[in-house]
């Protein structure tokens, strides 16, 4: 007779999620399949092909290249503000290798949006570029998604003096940007008490276990360090300084297409249409929010009184292809480059298996941090 302990080896596989979990991504997918194909049925109801060439022949093409040319500046000055910070600046990526890794992110939510793994892409890949440390980049994305709530906060408080919105787009971008702006005071907060907070970690990790504490105290302290430019007020100011500015591109994309499609709506009903995609998009899980996108720009469209079915298709559309394309190509670009692949498929595993794998993953191509010369200067 054996005696003794028989737990589970620590390198047993995880066991595996029940049905419903399994079944659930899937589900959600069709639903939001489901309620695109009724978004595009209620566009095309009442339109004929010949209709939409006739709008499409009154469009003004050069409206249409300027907001493409915005989609590509948008991008640009993320991946500017993104490698600000990363503080101090002789440690920050290069330009070059965040902006291609935000491609490649923007490029896996776009295609398959229900894994939700676009963000874990990045902060994988670009670790295996070059060794800033995952947890670092957790806290540089944790501050660049509040500072985007914080940005949609203030356009809605612009917003609603100018033009009447829907009430669930003000309730709930302000609800949202509300939970922003206390997350970022409580981020600023933690950045200027750094000393303190890693004294009480260590205090309370001298109370837990020490391979625990080993493992874990790194990782706590490394996402302190992504925290670390909103320690200096300059830093901080320039980093909502080219948060404004991005939110301001958002805004430009749809003015611009209204513009080339003759639409007599100005820069607030422009805001309107981006605070709602903004909301509206958060829980879809149809590839490139096919139809989703379309029923929500049409459904505002209508709010603003414009009623001819054929305009409000075109512009859908051509509106989608604006944001969609250059996502397309650039994230194209950036799958061939290095090993993104490599980056997506731990990603995916990461994203599968959160509690860990036995599965050896390959170790990244390390490129020392530097200092690259780009088309914007430090706002540090």
């Amino acid at each position: 007779m054996t005696t003794g302990n028989t737990a589970t080896p620590s390198n047993a596989p995880p066991p595996r999620p029940g049905l419903l979990r399994r079944l659930l991504p899937g589900l959600r997918v069709l639903f939001s399949l489901l309620l695109g194909g009724l978004g595009l049925w209620y566009l095309v109801r009442d339109t004929s092909p010949a209709e939409i060439r006739a709008a499409l022949t009154q469009t003004y093409l050069i409206y249409i290249l300027l907001a493409l040319v915005v989609i590509i500046l948008t991008s640009l000055a993320k991946a500017w503000r993104w490698q600000i910070l990363y503080y101090p600046r002789h440690t920050a990526p290069p330009y070059a290798n965040l902006f291609w890794t935000l491609q490649l992110s923007q490029l896996i939510n776009t295609a398959v949006p229900f894994l939700r793994m676009g963000e874990i892409v990045r902060i994988i890949y670009i670790d295996r570029q070059v060794r800033v440390g995952k947890a670092r980049t957790l806290g540089t994305l944790v501050v660049e998604k509040t500072l985007e709530l914080l940005i949609l906060m203030l356009l809605m408080v612009v917003l609603v003096p100018f033009v009447v919105v829907p009430d669930f787009v003000r309730d709930s971008g302000l609800v949202m940007a509300l939970l922003a702006l206390i997350a970022f005071a409580a981020l600023a907060l933690v950045a200027y008490q750094t000393a303190f907070i890693i004294r009480l970690l260590q205090r309370v990790a001298g109370r837990l276990p020490a391979g625990f504490t080993h493992r874990l105290l790194p990782l706590l302290i490394s996402g302190l360090e992504g925290l670390a430019a909103l320690r200096r007020r300059r830093t901080a100011a320039g980093l909502v300084a080219i948060s404004t500015l991005i939110g301001l591109l958002y805004i430009l994309t749809p003015f611009f297409l209204f513009k080339a499609l003759q639409i007599n709506l100005g820069l607030a009903e422009a805001t309107a249409i981006h605070a709602v995609l903004s909301v509206g998009t958060v829980p879809a899980w149809a590839p490139a929010n096919v139809g989703v996108f379309e029923f929500l720009v049409a459904f505002m469209l209508r709010y603003f009184d414009v009623t001819n079915p054929s305009l409000i298709l075109t512009y859908t559309i051509i509106y989608h292809l604006v944001v969609i394309l250059p996502q397309i190509i650039l994230g194209g670009f950036a799958l061939i480059r290095g090993d993104s692949r490599a980056a997506t498929r731990e990603a995916l595993h990461r994203q599968r298996h959160p509690a860990g794998t036995t599965t050896p993953l390959p170790e990244p191509r390390l490129l020392e941090p530097q200092v690259v010369d780009t088309p914007f200067s430090d706002a540090g």
